[in-house]
C-alpha cells in the first residue's frame, strides 16, 4: 500500500453513503491533473466522522487535497485503451475553506498578542527583570554549589 496525497478538483459534489455494515462514509471523485491534457479520477473514500463531514461541506469543483493509503490499479477504457485507477480511503484533507480558515486564526492570535504586548507596555510592566552588577564566574568557589 502507498501513502499518499492527491490534489485536485472535485469532479461532482460528494456523496452520503452507508456501508453494508452500516457504518456512514463519505464518497466523492477527485479529478488529478497528471501533466498536459490528461487527468486521473480518484475515487475517495472517508469513515472518520470529522474528515466525512469536512468532505461533504464541499462541493463540485473545490480544490482539495487528501492524504491516506492509496491503490493504484489499471482498467481498459471502452476503446481498448489501458488507463489508471485511483482510490484512497482518507483519513485528512485540506481544502482552500482550512487554508483561509487557518490564515484566520493565525491572524487573530498575532492581533491577541499585539494587544497583550501594548497593555503590558502601556501599564509599565519590564520585559525583563533587573539584574544586579556582579558578574558570574564559574571558577569562583563561592558560586559553586556542592
Amino acid at each position: 500500500m502507498i501513502d499518499g496525497l492527491v490534489s485536485g478538483t472535485l469532479a461532482k459534489d460528494p456523496e452520503a453513503r452507508t456501508a453494508k455494515n452500516g457504518n456512514a462514509y463519505a464518497l466523492a471523485t477527485l479529478r488529478v491533473p497528471t501533466g498536459g491534457d490528461s487527468v486521473i479520477f480518484a475515487r475517495v473514500m472517508a469513515f472518520d466522522a470529522h474528515v466525512r463531514d469536512e468532505l461533504l461541506a464541499l462541493s463540485k469543483g473545490d480544490s482539495v487535497s487528501v492524504t491516506g493509503p492509496l491503490e493504484l490499479g489499471i482498467w481498459n477504457a471502452d476503446n481498448g485503451e489501458a488507463r489508471v485507477s485511483m482510490s484512497m480511503v482518507t483519513h485528512g484533507l485540506v481544502s482552500a475553506y482550512h487554508v483561509r480558515h487557518k490564515r484566520a486564526e493565525v491572524a487573530n492570535a498575532q492581533q491577541q498578542h499585539a494587544a497583550r504586548a501594548e497593555a503590558k507596555h502601556a501599564n509599565g510592566a519590564r520585559a525583563s527583570p533587573q539584574r544586579s552588577g556582579r558578574d558570574f564566574h564559574d571558577d569562583e568557589l563561592g558560586d559553586v554549589a556542592f
